[in-house]
């Protein structure tokens, strides 16, 4: 008769257990799961890397990691990459897009969407290239500044912080929409074909213009 009452001990403990591993499971399920990932390439230089990564459930990891000259590392959405100033770089995206990086370069990854096709980046300093495949279908891809937005569908352009409220950008293939972020001027928008540039200052109004030819030697 004793063996009876210790056999029904143990089924509390299943039961623990099982309650354990249920939590453990819905836990995991519930955890974010990282956006699409792009790749920086170091080339020169260093970079600095801050990433935050889920762990579980509403718990993450976060770190800065320093990468070298001739070194990769994976970006997931919200990384923010720092570069030396004698740095230069790629970040390339898993759609073939690529994003090279000059000098003193400080960006932040805000948003990779594979399914919708959109990819967000914030350039605080420096001075960023952007060449976009032409890929069938709707696509997104704009580049953030303090004082203005550059989207632009397949092509290649270029934008430069000159200061917090003054951004310059040239397209070189293909057509971006500059949009200042001047809420007193009613946020003006350009477009920019190829072999155009424009100055984007806040209080200003914006214009096309070409390049001046370079002055020979």
């Amino acid at each position: 008769m004793a063996l009876r009452p210790r056999l029904l001990g143990w089924r509390p403990a299943l039961a623990g257990v099982a309650i354990l591993l249920l939590l453990a499971v819905i836990g995991w399920v519930l955890t974010p799961r990282v956006s699409q990932w792009a790749t920086l390439i170091v080339e020169n230089g260093e970079a600095q890397v801050a990433w935050q990564r889920p762990l579980y459930f509403r718990w993450s990891r976060s770190g800065v990691t320093s990468v070298p000259g001739g070194s990769e590392f994976y970006l997931a959405e919200g990384d923010r990459v720092a570069l030396s100033e004698d740095g230069n770089g790629n970040v390339v995206f898993q759609d073939g897009g690529q994003l090279r990086l000059a000098g003193d370069t400080v960006l932040t990854l805000e948003e990779i969407d594979p399914a919708r096709r959109v990819t967000r980046i914030k350039v605080e300093t420096g001075e960023v290239e952007a060449d976009i495949p032409s890929l069938p279908g709707p696509l997104v891809f704009e580049v953030n500044t303090p004082a203005a937005t550059i989207r632009a569908l397949s092509t290649i352009f270029r934008a430069r912080v000159v200061a917090a409220d003054h951004t310059y950008s040239a397209t070189d293939e293909g057509v971006t929409r500059v949009t200042l972020l001047d809420a007193a001027l009613g946020y003006p928008s350009v477009d920019v074909p190829a072999g155009y540039e424009v100055d984007a200052v806040i209080g200003h109004a914006i214009g096309l213009r070409q390049p001046r030819p370079a002055s020979a030697v």
